[in-house]
């Protein structure tokens, strides 16, 4: 089973140029907003030190789709599908009919009118 990941989003530019401490070490966001981390323990640590229950510096959150190929489930996320599906080929097949009939109905209805 693939690792769960977490993200941690700085939301101040202390955090940014900082960091954050860990037991495990310290992580540096190098000049960027946001980082990922491996371990549980760890993302559960800077959530109660830095996170929205400590000094409120980052924002931590499992991110349950980065690894979505080997572990997806259906999580309320729109996912798209390019490309024709026997569905989609049914409902435009329907469609172009439609518009085709109400042309030849209008065109029916006019000349209907003209005689």
């Amino acid at each position: 089973m693939a690792k769960k990941k977490h993200i941690v989003v700085a939301r101040t530019q202390e955090a940014i140029e900082k960091g954050v401490d860990t037991s495990k070490g310290h992580l540096d966001f190098k000049g960027q907003t946001m980082l990922y981390v491996d371990d549980d323990s760890i993302a559960d640590e800077i959530d109660h030190n830095q996170g929205l229950k400590g000094n409120q510096d980052v924002w931590t959150h499992e991110d349950p789709r980065l690894n979505w190929t080997e572990r997806y489930k259906a999580d309320g996320v729109h996912s798209y599908i390019w490309g024709a599906s026997p569905s989609f080929s049914r409902a435009w097949d329907d469609f172009e009919q439609r518009r085709k009939d109400k042309k030849r109905y209008n065109a029916a209805e006019r000349s209907a009118e003209e005689e």
